[in-house]
């Protein structure tokens, strides 16, 4: 099975699970670093949320409070989890669905969209966002963090 990566002199962190370079950083937040991975039992690619070590270390509900809120959750609009693991130096690392577009920032950050998406997209992604927000609404979890960092573009097998 191909993952996409390369032997050569990255830096490599595993856990029973995941297996990830340290140097493939998709996102950076006050409670974890994302990094770019592979689930070591089907080869596919993910993502998987670092924990800092004093969150673990401190606030170790954190990840499993996360993890008992979102696994259960399933819709389109949010990130599947896979599951939570530690790396060899304890760490918490949650397994989440992987998505290859980026962020809505980094979408945001490219120079066709220097002056935001064209609206059919603009509309379509407050549509997703919209319906995500009542699924989650329905399921009494309010998600306190609403900002393009942490709203992850999608791209399904159509291309939409």
């Amino acid at each position: 099975m191909s993952h996409g990566y390369k032997s050569n002199s990255l830096s490599w962190k595993s856990s029973d699970h995941y297996l990830w370079s340290v140097e493939e950083i998709l996102g950076r937040g006050a409670t974890a670093v994302v990094h770019k991975a592979v689930r070591k039992d089907n080869g596919e690619g993910c993502a998987v949320k670092v924990f800092h070590d004093r969150v673990t270390f401190h606030h170790s509900s954190v990840p499993r409070r996360e993890l008992d809120i979102v696994t259960s959750l399933n819709h389109k609009n949010v990130i599947r989890i896979f599951g939570i693991d530690v790396d060899s130096s304890g760490i918490h690392v949650l397994g989440m669905e992987y998505c290859r577009a980026g962020s809505v920032f980094t979408q945001l950050d490219k120079p066709e969209n220097a002056f935001g998406f064209p609206e059919e997209e603009f509309l379509r992604v407050l549509s997703d966002i919209a319906h995500g927000m009542h699924y989650l609404k329905q399921n009494g979890i309010i998600h306190r963090d609403i900002k393009p960092g942490n709203i992850m573009k999608f791209i399904d097998d159509d291309g939409r």
